[in-house]
């Protein structure tokens, strides 16, 4: 009865953070055609034409991004450089450039993803996020 409890109180924790597990159905994007809290919304709100992986955004955003921020604040992602406020072409997230954001080249651009986990998602289908930049 406690194991079973604990679950439970995870999925109910999972259903209420997680990106994926929310009760609305109009946010584009979603593969689940649920949208995501206020904050993750927030994040990708105007992405309607974008190729990111939701899947990642409401955790960069939790993990890398930064929340106390003006849109006039976002530099283009391809401009970005260290200390700037950009997008992750990935993830969507918000988040500022560090020394340790893992950096991107395609097409003769260099250009910074929130974390190693995005590179990565980068790397293996670089065709599919590039649009973002």
């Amino acid at each position: 009865m406690k194991k079973l409890r604990f679950i439970l109180g995870c999925a109910l924790i999972l259903s209420v953070t997680a990106c994926n597990n929310c009760e609305e159905s109009d946010t584009a994007g979603h593969s689940c055609s649920k949208s995501c809290s206020e904050t993750c919304s927030s994040t990708h709100a105007d992405d309607d034409d974008g190729n990111f992986d939701f899947a990642m955004s409401s955790v960069c955003q939790a993990a890398c991004g930064v929340s106390d921020y003006d849109k006039s604040d976002i530099v283009d992602m391809a401009e970005a450089e260290i200390g700037d406020i950009t997008k992750c072409p990935v993830s969507g997230a918000i988040y500022l450039v560090k020394e340790s954001s893992p950096t991107l080249e395609h097409d003769g651009k260099t250009f910074h993803a929130c974390c190693d986990g995005c590179a990565t998602k980068f790397e293996e289908a670089p065709e599919r996020f590039y649009k973002n930049v």
